[in-house]
């Protein structure tokens, strides 16, 4: 009977909270003929309902979360140079080099978690020593975007500018066939382990050696950095994307290991058994409860972008312009014009935005011919030789108003079969207002860099 009285009492003080989530249409309960339990047994109701809150079903307290939001990171890094064409074996050493990096929280939500990001961001500086004095040494600095994979582990993927000491001259450096210019464009990809919290291993190490009392205090110390290590594998690329000639470009990969200092917070969202809220100051015993660190910019908790309950199409019309040039030893110079329309598929609650659309290419090279002075450089017979008329799509990735773009196409005309059928395009956007923006993108056929295209596009 006893028992029965307890299973009646737990289930009758569970109807209340039940109760709670029903509509306001529902009917109050009448609680005026509730009997009244006695100490002993509210006592024993109480210890059942304890041992109930302790099943993963009833347990509605939120969890706490340590979050980093921004963090310094040094690396040492050694590879060698891909001899990706038979002219370039001159180059092929062994590289080393250092690498100082910055990642930070996105200041924006991306509706990748309430309480975390799977999206960081950051900067990147890089020296290498190519090892040879015909390719000399190499300088990138390029912004980041890096993707949470598992646990502290992510992808990464890094676009900037790049400074190469030695470039291609006939009479001083005529085996560098790799490069024509000192300037140009560097690009980064790679996977980051973070192999343990230097944190927990050190105050694993003391609290193996003081006592209880002690131990309590321990955990009341305030900690608002974490130091890690790390290691990474990844590629590192120079181009000029045919700005001049020659541009077989440099293929860097690379092994490299480092030291890391990140920043942190706690973050309580109520309900949780601790009774705090919002963003607090991480305390050692935090790191007891939580084993995996997640990215959030405290200012971004709760924090919602505008938002729309159907999916609709954004369309833009894009002008931008391309220089390259295709011989090294007759040094002409083209300027492409690109001629752009693009539907974006813009989805609720999302970040990203699948796109299609027809590009037009006007392209001067392809009447071109080498040493041929008898044909007009930029006068073809008929306006269609310089045509190239394609249908493209990809996916944008937005970022505040930065936008990362990559697009595959497929030629419905060319004027010959000099190029593949098809193309593949990188690029980064920047909204400077509501219907202006700015592009700059790669285009590129498989592994070999047609021209960097600059310019507008009008939201209509």
């Amino acid at each position: 009977m006893k028992a029965l009285l307890l299973g009646l009492s737990a289930f009758g003080l569970l109807i209340p909270n039940i109760a709670m989530a029903q509509s306001d249409s529902m009917m109050a309960v009448d609680t005026t003929h509730t009997p009244v339990l006695n100490d002993s047994l509210k006592n024993d109701s109480n210890t059942v309902l304890k041992e109930i809150s302790t099943i993963p079903l009833f347990n509605t307290f939120y969890p706490l979360r340590i979050n980093q939001e921004s963090e310094w990171g040094m690396h040492v890094l050694g590879g060698f140079v891909l001899p990706h064409h038979s002219d370039m074996m001159a180059l092929y050493r062994h590289i080393g080099g250092l690498g100082i990096r910055y990642r930070a929280a996105m200041k924006e939500s991306n509706f990748s978690g309430n309480d975390f990001d799977k999206i960081s961001h950051g900067y990147a500086f890089n020296f290498l020593n190519l090892g040879s004095r015909v390719a000399g040494y190499g300088i990138g600095i390029s912004s980041m975007l890096m993707i949470q994979s598992r646990r502290h582990n992510y992808w990464l993927v890094g676009m900037g500018l790049g400074y190469l000491s030695q470039k291609f001259d006939a009479l001083d450096n005529p085996r560098n066939v790799a490069i024509g210019s000192h300037y140009n464009g560097t690009m980064q990809l790679g996977y980051h382990w973070e192999f343990s919290h230097l944190l927990r291993v050190k105050t694993q190490c003391i609290r193996e050696k003081i006592s209880a009392a002690k131990y309590a205090s321990l955990n009341s110390v305030p900690i608002r950095h974490v130091w890690k290590l790390n290691a990474e594998l990844g590629l590192i690329h120079f181009s000029n994307a045919n700005w001049r000639q020659p541009n077989f470009g440099i293929n860097l990969p690379y092994l490299s290991f480092g030291i890391k200092r990140a920043l942190v917070h706690s973050y309580y969202h109520l309900p949780n058994e601790f009774n705090k809220s919002g963003v607090q100051t991480t305390q050692i015993e935090d790191f007891d409860r939580v084993k995996v660190l997640g990215w959030k910019h405290p200012n971004t908790y709760q924090k919602r972008l505008p938002t729309h309950k159907n999916s609709f199409f954004i369309h833009t019309l894009g002008l931008r312009f391309g220089r390259r040039q295709i011989e090294i030893d007759q040094r002409k110079t083209f300027t492409n014009t690109i001629i752009e329309y693009m539907a974006d598929r813009v989805k609720p609650f999302s970040t990203h935005q699948w796109r299609m659309g027809s590009v037009v290419f006007i392209d001067p090279s392809y009447p071109y011919t080498k040493f041929d002075q008898t044909k007009p450089l930029q006068n073809p017979k008929r306006p269609i030789d310089n045509l190239e008329i394609a249908i493209a799509g990809g996916r944008k990735w937005i970022f505040g108003d930065w936008g990362i773009i990559t697009d595959i196409g497929l030629y419905l005309y060319r004027p010959n079969t000099t190029k593949r059928r098809y193309f593949e395009a990188i690029g980064i956007s920047y909204q400077a207002s509501p219907h202006i923006q700015i592009v700059g993108r790669l285009k590129i056929h498989l592994t070999t860099a047609d021209y960097m295209e600059w310019g507008l596009g009008y939201t209509l």
